[in-house]
């Protein structure tokens, strides 16, 4: 088996040395990922981080300053998108929202997945705020598709906007084994096939 993730960032941190909160940030959030929030303890991340648990705490007040530090750098790299697709038109913005959100979802996988199934371990006045901004985020593409399908109801395009990001989820809980270029290529395209699909028409029983 190839080594995980977590000694991936330890080789890289003897190779190219960054910042050292930089350095426990990606350490944390990859041993989350691996083992669960709870099951991962300050000693462990600052083992990969290459110094002592304790000395982890110069840096970060405890594992949810480091969880919500990490949420935090989530939704600032979705927002630049959002703030892009705010100048452009309808069309070029909905291309932006569709792009800027595979980058994310490629570059930081690991902080996507984390959000997905571990921010219900997030301080409740925070998970509130992570929830307020998620549906900020959402609207935008509410608002967006409504702009291109004008004949949808609210509901319906928050219902396609869900759908597609949900097709997202695949490349953040999943491996496949298909070159970078093709696989975006084939996520783009089923999130705008999902965005714009049209539902059959219902068929009526036939009478006996």
């Amino acid at each position: 088996m190839s080594e995980t993730r977590s000694s991936t960032i330890a080789a890289r941190r003897r190779a190219a040395p960054q910042s050292r909160r930089e350095v426990i940030l990606e350490a944390a959030v990859n041993l989350f990922r691996e083992r669960g929030f709870h099951s991962t303890g300050i000693d462990d991340i600052g083992a990969v981080a290459g110094i002592s648990g304790p000395a982890v705490y110069r840096h970060f007040a405890n594992k949810d300053d480091i969880l919500i530090t990490a949420f935090a750098r989530t939704w600032e790299r979705m927002m630049e998108g959002v703030a892009v697709a705010r100048t452009l038109p309808p069309e070029e913005a909905m291309e932006t929202l569709i792009r800027s959100h595979l980058a994310v979802c490629i570059e930081d996988r690991a902080l996507i997945s984390l959000w997905t199934f571990e921010q219900r371990h997030l301080p409740t006045n925070y998970r509130r705020e992570a929830r307020r901004q998620q549906d900020g985020y959402i609207e935008q593409w509410i608002e967006c598709l409504a702009a291109l399908r004008p004949t949808l109801t609210r509901e319906e395009a928050k219902l396609a906007v869900h759908a597609a990001l949900g097709v997202y989820q695949c490349i953040v809980v999943f491996e496949y084994d298909i070159p970078g270029d093709r696989l975006q290529a084939y996520v783009t395209t089923a999130v705008r096939a999902t965005l714009f699909a049209e539902p059959a028409p219902s068929r009526k029983r036939a009478r006996r």
